[in-house]
């Protein structure tokens, strides 16, 4: 990301000059807010490299995508952080996902009923 932040300048500059380095001192600042702005999620997704366990709501989230091509599209914006940690894991988010993983349930069960 540091390098997708600066290396259009890097390219670009072809003498060192003064303004060169306040250009790149500018994608810096600009690569640390970003950064910052992804710390949260970055904690949250070490966590999983940590060998933690899912939680009940990571359980439900994960189980829905896998019943639901529109729950599935929202976990890989997770994973890929294209979507907030806070975002995903959301009240109203957890609450789709069950009513979604519930959907699946009562039509496997009907199915098995019949």
């Amino acid at each position: 990301m540091v390098v997708d932040a600066t290396a259009h300048m890097l390219v670009e500059t072809t003498t060192h000059t003064f303004d060169s380095h306040r250009d790149v001192n500018a994608a810096l600042t600009e690569y640390r807010s970003a950064r910052a702005s992804m710390t949260s999620q970055i904690d949250y997704m070490s966590g999983y490299a940590g060998g933690r366990k899912f939680t009940v709501f990571e359980r439900l989230l994960i189980s829905a995508a896998t019943h639901d091509q529109g729950e599935a599209q929202r976990f890989y914006s997770f994973g890929s952080r294209l979507m907030p940690a806070e975002q995903y894991l959301s009240a109203r988010s957890v609450a789709r996902a069950a009513q979604k993983h519930l959907r699946h349930r009562l039509r496997r069960r009907s199915v098995a009923g019949t």
